[in-house]
């Protein structure tokens, strides 16, 4: 991709959509574990209904809170994040391309 098209272009995300693809992805390893949101919530020390907004995307994850969900789901921390990363580089791309084919 040429440098002035990336430079007209310029796609974001915002802090909802990241707290959200988190959300997803504690969602997906809960299910592979077979570990239920309020059993995810009494392991780590926070309310089900704290448990219930981080799942609608409507508070931050905070990285003691996320280094905790990791423990459970015996998932490095480092790695977790890695996939939350590709996962926003991928919705990136796809609101890159949408807004393109729009345009």
């Amino acid at each position: 991709m040429s440098r002035s098209l990336e430079s007209t272009f310029k796609v974001t995300i915002a802090p909802k959509k990241i707290n959200l693809i988190v959300a997803d992805l504690i969602r997906e390893l809960c299910t592979e574990k077979r570990i239920t949101s309020d059993s995810l919530a009494r392991q780590i020390g926070i309310s089900i209904k704290v448990m219930e907004r981080m799942d609608n995307g409507l508070v931050d994850f905070r990285i003691d809170t996320l280094s905790s969900i990791c423990d459970v789901l015996e998932m490095p921390l480092d790695l977790f994040l890695q996939h939350v990363h590709v996962r926003y580089k991928i919705k990136s791309s796809y609101n890159f391309i949408l807004s393109a084919v729009k345009d």
